[in-house]
């Protein structure tokens, strides 16, 4: 797996992996990561999972990478502002 992060996350967003080096594209061993964003008030997450083994999930704003050989598996943080 390769895996890149976007920078410019709105103030007070903050994102925990249990992986390392993820300004850089980097190749993952098979296992299990975990990504967890701390939404501040005032923003709503949506995330969007792509893993073709189906092995990956979220709960709240955690999510489970359930990596196997070979396999990409694509997730997407959405913040956007509420009024």
């Amino acid at each position: 797996m390769s895996y890149a992060r976007q920078i410019g996350y709105p103030d007070g967003v903050n994102l925990d992996t249990s992986f390392s080096q993820i300004d850089s594209g980097f190749i993952l061993n098979p296992g299990i990561y975990n990504i967890n964003e701390t939404v501040p008030p005032g923003w709503t997450l949506i995330i969007d999972i792509n893993d073709p083994s189906g092995g990956s999930s979220w709960s709240g704003s955690q999510t489970t990478i359930d990596l196997a050989a070979g396999e990409t598996v694509i997730v997407t943080y959405t913040n956007t502002k509420t009024s």
